[in-house]
């Protein structure tokens, strides 16, 4: 069992084992920093769409007012 383990050591030292290691956390990084934008971008789409719902409901009520008025 210890020289399994052994030659398991000494793999994971080797240079293409600890480049796919580093190129796995990079590729998780990034998934990271994906998964944050979209969050931000959610937010901001949620944002727009209560502006843009409020802006309407007083342009109807303005609409409103004018055609009672009249």
């Amino acid at each position: 069992m210890s020289g399994l383990a052994d030659r398991e050591s000494a793999l994971q030292r080797t240079p293409a084992y600890v480049a796919a290691r580093e190129q796995e956390e990079h590729a998780r990084l990034e998934a990271d920093e994906g998964h944050r934008l979209i969050q931000e971008g959610r937010a901001k789409l949620e944002s727009a769409r209560r502006r843009r719902q409020a802006a309407r409901k007083l342009r109807d009520s303005v609409f409103e007012v004018a055609h009672v008025g009249r």
